[in-house]
């Protein structure tokens, strides 16, 4: 079994974005800020039912209403930004990746490390 084939079992089960519906609270409020964002326009400060809501800094939220302005009002267009940004920054090296001698080691140590087997 290669390193894809390891990887794979750590990763456990594999979803399509929208297979599963919004998990509450944190992912249906963080598309409903979204949603009031790109329909009021304001793109400052993001609001939840009029209020500012300063919890998550604003970019995601932009993020996250440009894919339903692009995808529609739906679960797997509020997934999308996460599930991009998640790959980005699986593809920088890990920083502790360079303190292992042996190549195979340091191959292991991102492959654990990642955040694609929350995804």
């Amino acid at each position: 079994m290669g390193l894809a084939g390891s990887d794979r079992g750590l990763a456990g089960p594999r979803f399509p974005v929208g297979y599963l519906p919004l998990i509450a609270p944190d992912e249906g409020r963080n598309a409903e800020v979204a949603r009031e964002m790109k329909d009021s326009g304001a793109w400052l400060v993001p609001t939840y039912n009029g209020l500012d809501y300063l919890d998550k800094p604003a970019f995601y939220f932009k993020a996250v209403a440009f894919s339903l302005a692009a995808f529609g009002n739906n679960e797997t267009a509020a997934r999308i930004p996460s599930r991009l940004l998640g790959w980005h920054w699986r593809s920088w090296p890990s920083p502790s990746a360079g303190k292992f001698t042996e190549p195979a080691a340091a191959c292991w140590r991102r492959l654990l490390s990642s955040p694609r087997r929350f995804m």
